[in-house]
């Protein structure tokens, strides 16, 4: 069956090329020229896939891909970004916005078709593990948590199981500390404003494969993507001994899921 992919691009030379390249290889294109636009064809079609740029007047492709992922029937749909913006906060960006795929303009076509092919076809490509923190011979663990107090607590327990740690506010800044240094074990809380998903897309799009354990409060909802990529999901307070027996455990598992 042919898919059917939303292209949004306020250029339209550059909606004119990718529509042809899509089109001859048999894909159904619904072209939109401002984010508006977009977001009244997908109301009207059934979309597979989203493709768009990002610096684009009114609605930049950031807000456009936050406001898709508040309609109930597109939370999921996969999103690919095409731009010319090419530093590593941008496609940081781009990722937390909830992008499966950041590409860089100018693009070669089997760069494009494959990335739509693989994010469709659910296979993920050989080369997109980035990193893998498993099997690293020291036992390094990333500690996001909300309140210093809390912090100071894991990293305690934390070095008495011999562990080594180190610590950073529950903000989604913190995750590119995933970036400078290798970890075995990423332990996060969510909260209000660091959500479950916002660790589970950035682990997904810089293809870190490292077992995470989610720490969070009573009444702060875990979703299922995320408690499917999770080695384990703790409610708070847990008693240390728990929390010690799961680090020990988790670093030692190899993530084998897909992120």
């Amino acid at each position: 069956m042919k898919k059917t992919i939303l292209l949004l691009d306020d250029n339209k030379s550059v909606v004119e090329i990718v529509r042809s390249l899509l089109a001859r290889n048999g894909y159904t294109v619904h072209s939109s020229y401002s984010a508006r636009e977009a977001l009244d064809k997908l109301a009207k079609n059934e979309i597979d896939i989203v493709v768009t740029d990002v610096m684009m007047p009114e609605i930049d492709g950031y807000q456009f891909v936050r406001k898709v992922r508040e309609i109930e029937k597109y939370k999921s749909v996969p999103v690919i970004y095409l731009t010319a913006l090419d530093s590593l906060e941008d496609e940081f960006e781009g990722f937390m916005a909830g992008a499966d795929a950041y590409l860089r303009k100018p693009f070669k076509a089997r760069e494009l078709l494959g990335k739509i092919e693989e994010i469709l076809s659910g296979k993920p490509s050989s080369g997109s593990q980035r990193r893998s923190a498993v099997g690293s011979e020291s036992r390094r663990v990333l500690v996001i948590a909300n309140d210093e107090a809390r912090r100071g607590q894991i990293l305690e327990l934390l070095a008495y199981i011999g562990f080594e740690g180190e610590a950073a506010e529950a903000t989604p800044a913190s995750l590119s500390k995933l970036d400078s240094g290798f970890f075995d074990l990423l332990i996060a809380q969510c909260n209000a404003t660091f959500k479950d998903i916002d660790v589970v897309r950035f682990l997904k799009s810089f293809g870190m494969v490292i077992p995470l354990i989610l720490i969070h409060e009573k009444g702060i909802a875990v979703g299922e993507e995320a408690r499917s990529r999770a080695f384990s999901v703790v409610e708070l307070p847990v008693d240390a001994d728990v929390l010690g027996d799961l680090c020990q455990r988790a670093a030692a598992t190899p993530y084998s899921g897909s992120n």
